[in-house]
């Protein structure tokens, strides 16, 4: 069997709360009423969104559109995710983390799937968000574009 990304998925209400955007996990388990686990074959694209809340609201918010690397790639380490994967965009507190709601639903309402979709367009769009502009629109020509350079790579 190979080796599998796993990512942690915990709900505590009003304490904690992570789950998958996007995403089709090769195995899922669910540990306990407040635990579960996802793992992700080599190659597959996903975002993890974790939320960390205290006394007073919102402690704590994150979303990361995640490259599973097969083992010996190299990784970055994210928290909750083992043994760790290549961050395409990642968001951190509450309004980048909505302006990277709203990228992955343009995806969405322009017809293409999330996990299907070019890495460099995560990455370009992680590089927009970052500069306060506002990402492209991912649309048929690069989709194909994309297809085509994988064929011939592959």
């Amino acid at each position: 069997m190979t080796a599998l990304t796993s990512v942690s998925l915990w709900h505590v209400p009003d304490f904690a709360d992570d789950w998958l955007r996007f995403g089709a996990p090769a195995v899922e388990r669910v540990i306990d009423r407040r635990r579960s686990w996802a793992g992700f074959a080599a190659g597959s694209v996903f975002a993890y969104v974790r939320w960390r809340g205290g006394d007073y609201g919102t402690v704590r918010w994150s979303l990361a559109v995640l490259l599973a690397r097969a083992p010996g790639q190299p990784a970055e380490t994210v928290a909750g995710v083992s043994p760790g994967a290549e961050i395409l965009l990642q968001a951190l507190d509450e309004g980048p983390v909505h302006r990277a709601f709203a990228v992955i639903d343009a995806v969405e309402a322009a017809g293409f799937d999330p996990c299907g979709i070019s890495a460099n367009y995560w990455r370009v769009a992680r590089n927009r968000l970052a500069a306060h502009l506002p990402p492209r629109c991912y649309g048929q020509a690069e989709h194909a574009a994309w297809l085509a350079r994988r064929e011939v790579s592959a």
